[in-house]
């Protein structure tokens, strides 16, 4: 269904060898998560929901390595 995403997302990625640039530019949100955790699943619900909220924001530039 989503997921969910805090303040310590990012550094808790790294800590586990993940680069969350990667991810990002690759469009590969579903692994990312799958990986560091905050997946949000559920069963079916018959619904067809499409809000999405993103807020960011970004305080350095991140080098792709």
């Amino acid at each position: 269904a989503g997921a969910i995403v805090d303040n310590e997302t990012y550094g808790e990625a790294v800590e586990n060898g993940l680069n969350p640039i990667i991810y990002l530019e690759d469009n590969n949100s579903y692994e990312f998560f799958k990986r560091v955790g905050g997946h949000v699943i559920t069963e079916p619900t018959g619904t067809n929901v499409g809000d999405i909220v993103i807020a960011v924001h970004r305080s350095q530039h991140y080098e792709r390595s």
